[in-house]
């Protein structure tokens, strides 16, 4: 047996396990939440999604990673089409769910579905087909969204 197939069969417990069947690292709750400030400018929505995969990589399943991909854009893209100031995201991983909020400097009377000669404009309306519950808090330009996850 190779040294690195003695050392696998060690770390994990004295049987050989194949690549499919190994464990899958520790699941870490977060929590307190992750925030981060983003840069507001074009692209800002990319540099959202690239952190919701590095932080939540080992605990979501493919589903739920989609999902709060999807949202954290779409919650992002607003905050810079319409929003002012900073913006900020904020993640959080509970017990059956994952929070996510961006926060920027605007007013949450220019937060609703916008209609456009097409309909309901599709951003908001994705985030309450995708999540649990969303919303915002009263008098300020933060938008928050509960999306189911099976840990």
């Amino acid at each position: 047996m190779a040294a690195t197939g003695l050392l696998e069969d060690l770390l994990l417990g004295g049987t050989r396990v194949e690549d499919d069947e190994r464990p899958r690292p520790p699941r870490i709750l977060m929590r307190r939440p992750f925030e981060v400030p983003l840069p507001r400018e074009r692209g800002c929505d990319a540099i959202a999604r690239r952190l919701v995969e590095r932080h939540f990589s080992f605990e979501l399943g493919p589903d739920a990673m989609e999902d709060l991909k999807h949202v954290t854009t779409e919650l992002v893209e607003n905050a810079y089409l319409h929003g002012e100031g900073e913006i900020r995201l904020r993640l959080q991983l509970r017990e059956e769910r994952v929070r996510v909020e961006v926060i920027d400097e605007g007013h949450s009377d220019s937060i609703r579905f916008r209609r456009s000669r097409f309909g309901a404009a599709r951003g908001l309306q994705l985030v309450d087909e995708l999540a649990s519950a969303w919303g915002t808090h009263e008098g300020k330009s933060h938008v928050w969204a509960d999306l189911p996850v099976e840990l």
